[in-house]
């Protein structure tokens, strides 16, 4: 038997199809025509093909993991956001220093880091802290 491993270029399905060989295929996710450019592999057994899909696969995902940031890109915006949801908890109220950090640990951010982005949203003036209450710097104009 013949197994051919293949990409497809619309949705990036990795998988492999049982048959001769071919210049084309149909991918067998979303049906579109996979030409032989996106072949990756031809084997002869299942059981290769089957190895062989796993490797490319991890390989992708290897690969999307290194082109991702390394720095904390976004911290400060899910901070922001984190106060903001409390506020609206507390019916409008500020929130505290205390229950902000620790609902950043609980979202994978570490506390000094989330300290460290608080008081920066303080120094820009989008957030006021004031005796370890935190609010809005616009809540604050207002009330």
């Amino acid at each position: 038997m013949h197994y051919t491993v293949y990409e497809c270029p619309s949705c990036r399905h990795i998988d492999y199809v049982q048959g001769p060989r071919a210049d084309h295929i149909q991918c067998g996710f979303c049906g579109q025509t996979v030409d032989s450019s996106m072949f990756r592999a031809s084997v002869e057994s299942e059981e290769a093909a089957s190895s062989s899909v796993t490797t490319l696969v991890s390989k992708r995902l290897l690969s999307e993991r290194r082109i991702r940031p390394k720095r904390g890109l976004g911290v400060r915006r899910r901070v922001l956001d984190i106060v903001s949801s409390q506020i609206d908890l507390n019916r409008g109220r500020a929130t505290t220093i205390r229950a902000v950090l620790s609902e950043s640990v609980d979202a994978g951010i570490d506390s000094e880091k989330a300290l460290k982005f608080l008081e920066r949203l303080d120094q820009e003036g989008i957030v006021r802290i004031q005796n370890d209450r935190v609010e809005l710097a616009e809540a604050a104009d207002r009330g």
